[in-house]
């Protein structure tokens, strides 16, 4: 018997880590968004693959900064909610894994991630709770546990200050945080206390940003955020002020909107659609995907508010370009065929969708969306030209595929679909 199996260039993660050590924060959030999409392909198929052995060494890095996800010798089909343990690797298998495999790849997904950061695994008898305090830990270095769940940025970050040599910017995070879990009081506190360890002007400047902000004091946020702007040298740092500037333009717009005089002026938006765009130049590729998303959302809330195309396509060029520096998901291009068909441009969503098939062929919202344009399609044609055997194929599939997941219940949009596809039956369309 021969096994035939393709070449994939490139180097192991394992190798990697080896002779480059840690990754960039932004490289990790890359890598593993292509894990969870390689996993989630996995577990829907019929019946669900469970790879079983995820770990540096079994993750390919290719030339193109994409990975691949190899050796499936030991994986299994999962029959039913149980299958039997073939093999696994110390220090990178779930607790479970060794008694079933059930949902052992989700936990996989999580260790070489952790390892991108820290550069060595799980060792064999460490519970998962173990693993979480020492990430903690870790990523405090790495000026990264403002991304961990605000409570638990707060504890890490309340840990960090009591050492002797705690960096001053560990009070700049911790403010934060504890403002983004609603406790002001405290911050205000932990503000003072951080003035008198000597904190930068600039720290102090993004921290009283941040607090104003809670506070609804939306013009001296933006002061004291502008003017943290103008004197940043860290990119990192400078692309979270961008974000948090944005953040108050965008409630600053939000609290006017649901004032009871309600709002239609733009200018809040507008001062957004400056600032990210400004943004997009100032702060380096490397920390820019975020820069993209809140721009590109930008873009569509204008759209939806003055009927301008130029605004959508503003807004697609944005996405494509996310797409090109290899940060596009599924839900990139699904964004991009929801605005061409706004803007009418159905060749363009139709060339979208049919990249979105090869990219995952079994997710019902694909065709859903193809349903959706085939109805746009026909409305554009004479009455006695048009057909909808197409968009009874792509209806009838999104159903079906849709039956199988615990989302698709509570999709609005396939009500939707639900309702077209009866009008178009009642009015004699679908014989």
């Amino acid at each position: 018997v021969f096994t035939i199996i393709d070449y994939i260039p490139g180097k192991s993660f394992e190798k990697l880590l080896t002779e480059q050590g840690k990754f960039s924060q932004k490289k990790v959030v890359k890598y593993e968004i292509q894990l969870c999409e390689v996993v989630s392909y996995l577990h829907k198929q019929k019946p669900p693959i469970i790879h079983g052995d995820i770990k540096p060494a079994n993750i390919m890095l290719t030339p193109e900064d994409n990975i691949c996800l190899i050796d499936f010798n030991i994986s299994g089909v999962l029959d039913g909610k149980s299958m039997a343990a073939t093999g696994y690797t110390p220090g990178y298998a779930s607790p479970e894994q060794a008694a079933s495999f059930h949902s052992a790849g989700i936990f996989q997904t999580a260790v070489p991630t952790q390892n991108s950061v820290k550069s060595k695994p799980m060792m064999k008898d460490e519970k998962t709770e173990l693993m979480v305090e020492d990430t903690e830990t870790e990523l405090l270095d790495e000026d990264t546990a403002t991304e961990l769940l605000d409570e638990d940025a707060i504890i890490a970050y309340r840990t960090a200050i009591k050492m002797e040599d705690a960096r001053p910017e560990f009070y700049r995070d911790y403010v934060i945080s504890l403002v983004r879990n609603n406790e002001v009081d405290k911050a205000e506190e932990a503000l003072k206390e951080a003035e008198e360890k000597g904190i930068s002007s600039m720290d102090l400047l993004l921290a009283n940003g941040e607090l104003k902000k809670a506070k609804g004091d939306y013009e001296g946020a933006e002061k004291d955020l502008q003017q943290c702007i103008s004197d940043i040298e860290d990119d990192y740092i400078r692309m979270r002020v961008y974000v948090i500037c944005d953040m108050v333009y965008r409630e600053h717009d939000g609290a006017l909107r649901t004032s009871e005089d309600g709002n239609d002026n733009l200018e809040y938006l507008l001062k957004s659609q400056s600032l990210l765009e400004e943004a997009r130049t100032e702060v380096g590729l490397e920390n820019r995907l975020l820069i993209y998303e809140r721009l590109a959302q930008t873009y569509i809330d204008l759209q939806e508010l003055t009927v301008d195309a130029g605004y959508g396509e503003s807004a697609v060029a944005v996405l494509q370009e996310v797409i090109d520096q290899g940060w596009g998901t599924y839900l990139t291009y699904n964004n991009i065929v929801i605005l061409y068909q706004k803007m009418g441009q159905l060749e363009k969503a139709q060339a979208m969708l049919d990249q979105m098939l090869e990219m995952d062929a079994e997710n019902y919202n694909t065709y859903k969306r193809m349903a959706f344009l085939e109805v746009e399609k026909q409305n554009q044609e004479e009455n006695a030209n048009r057909q909808y055997a197409d968009f009874i194929q792509y209806y009838e599939k999104a159903k079906d595929l849709c039956a199988d997941t615990p989302e698709g219940s509570q999709d609005v949009e396939m009500q939707l679909l639900d309702s077209l596809y009866n009008q178009l039956e009642e009015g004699g369309w679908l014989k």
